[in-house]
């Protein structure tokens, strides 16, 4: 916790006082929901990490120039083609797939299941954590980034779309972040579904079905859930 802390010394002329900022260690034991409520701790601050410090992965490192892009240039124009053409590339690849398989006369075996079940799988993967979350860009203006975007040595980013003060669209890779004021653990950007009904909330590494937050881009706010 912050505390303010000054030297002793007698006071008078020219006889200094000097103050600082410190810190101490506060241990919680235990939590009072009342005072949560009088000291304020059910609203939480986020802060936004600088696009440029997010490790991206090979592929995407080429579209996105130090962590963002245009939505209306060149390099936005390929992230469509790569979203939209991987799409249809593999819904193409399925119907080849199925047309070989169920070709007259051929016996089918464990093997052809197999291959069956993983093209199934794969592809409800891709669907639901790759397209699904880049199609509601748009709308959300804020989702996780698929962990194709980012470095395997990152855990975790986010992907936001936003307006620049010249009112141009532009994408960047970021990390939405805060502290917990009840435990003062790391809080980040989760799935709000279905407990809480909304896309994404603030969940906290230490407690993340009990603290839970809201989550506001524009004031970088939130409020605690009940």
């Amino acid at each position: 916790m912050p505390v303010i802390r000054t030297n002793e010394t007698v006071g008078g002329k020219g006889n200094e006082r000097l103050f600082w900022l410190d810190i101490k260690e506060t241990l919680i034991e235990s939590i009072d929901e009342e005072s949560v409520k009088e000291d304020g701790v059910e609203l939480i601050t986020y802060e936004r990490v600088d696009p440029s410090e997010i490790k991206l992965s090979w592929f995407y490192r080429f579209i996105f120039k130090n962590g963002e892009i245009k939505n209306k240039s060149m390099r936005g124009l390929v992230l469509l083609i790569v979203l939209f053409g991987g799409f249809v590339t593999w819904a193409l690849y399925v119907c080849a797939f199925s047309l070989v398989l169920v070709r007259e006369g051929q016996n089918f075996t464990t093997f052809d299941l197999l291959l069956i079940v993983c093209l199934i799988g794969f592809s409800y993967l891709s669907f639901k954590y790759w397209f699904i979350p880049l199609w509601d860009l748009p709308e959300h203006r804020v989702i996780k980034a698929p962990m194709t975007f980012i470095s395997l040595t990152e855990e975790h980013a986010d992907i936001e779309m936003y307006r620049d003060k010249d009112r141009h669209q532009l994408t960047r890779v970021t990390r939405f972040k805060g502290v917990c004021p009840i435990c003062f653990s790391d809080v980040i950007l989760r799935n709000g579904k279905s407990d809480q009904g909304i896309p994404l909330v603030g969940r906290c590494v230490e407690s993340p079905f009990a603290h839970v937050y809201s989550f506001d881009r524009i004031l970088m706010t939130g409020k605690l859930f009940k």
